[in-house]
């Protein structure tokens, strides 16, 4: 039954929307239950990653480092989604997340991922699909932002 609560918190992820829900039951079964104390970091901004975590139980705090203080940017609960980009590319995480009570996550490693996209393709063809889209709105919201930057007018002649 687990596994299959599981799936149905992936399926709300928009990263594995699209991927059947078969492949789905084998990351889910594949991955590994981690579970922090209150207080204790879940992950910390700009340390090594190679793992994306699904809260599957509890809250979390997402917090930034902004000129040496920690911003808190967002709360999280169950089916929030964090760190994928370490568990894609194995980049290090742009914020820690700090759990606010008992927490329990769905710890998918870098490996397992890439294990499963070579054994199922389609996953891995789909998955890509939505972070290329990703990467483009990024890219069209940069492009609009230096768009701005250009028509302003510069400070000197303020």
């Amino acid at each position: 039954m687990a596994v299959r609560n599981d799936v149905q918190l992936l399926r709300k992820v928009p990263l594995f929307a699209g991927v059947d829900p078969a492949y789905l039951q084998v990351l889910a079964f594949s991955s590994t239950a981690v579970t922090v104390s209150s207080g204790q970091y879940l992950v910390r901004q700009n340390e090594p990653g190679s793992a994306a975590y699904l809260i599957l139980d509890g809250q979390a705090e997402a917090y930034q480092d902004v000129a040496g203080n920690n911003v808190l940017v967002a709360t999280l609960g169950p089916g929030a989604f964090v760190c994928a980009k370490s568990m894609v590319a194995k980049l290090t995480p742009n914020m820690s997340i700090k759990a606010k009570g008992a927490l329990t996550a769905m710890c998918i490693p870098h490996e397992l991922f890439v294990r499963v996209c070579k054994e199922f393709p389609d996953t891995g063809t789909e998955i890509l699909k939505v972070l290329s889209n990703d990467v483009d709105i990024s890219l069209r919201e940069l492009k609009r932002v230096q768009s701005l930057f250009d028509r302003a007018a510069s400070f000197s002649q303020v």
